[in-house]
């Protein structure tokens, strides 16, 4: 099985769609992902609101994915109040979008 890597981070969301943030350089930036805006989804009962605030949820745990595995990481190694601490931190101060 091949395996590809992740689209380099930070993303940022943009009307429902997932992009690479180029820093403010957005010709030719593609979307990673896209929110379904269709008469599916819309039957399904989730409304275009709620696709968007979980794109913008995607995007802030891939974007904080490395302080996180960091924070966990340090509460199943580490007593220090210190460590723990800077991993509560990490985890409820999360940098947004």
């Amino acid at each position: 099985m091949t395996t590809y890597p992740p689209t380099p981070r930070p993303w940022l969301v943009v009307s429902g769609a997932i992009f690479q943030d180029t820093l403010g350089d957005t010709r030719g930036a593609r979307p990673i992902a896209t929110m379904v805006r269709n008469e599916y989804a819309d039957r399904a009962g989730i409304p275009p609101v709620e696709r968007d605030a979980n794109a913008r949820l995607i995007v802030r745990a891939v974007n904080n994915y490395d302080e996180l595995v960091t924070a966990l990481r340090d509460l199943l190694n580490d007593t220090e109040p210190d460590r723990i601490e800077r991993a509560y931190r990490a985890l409820y101060h999360t940098r947004e979008e």
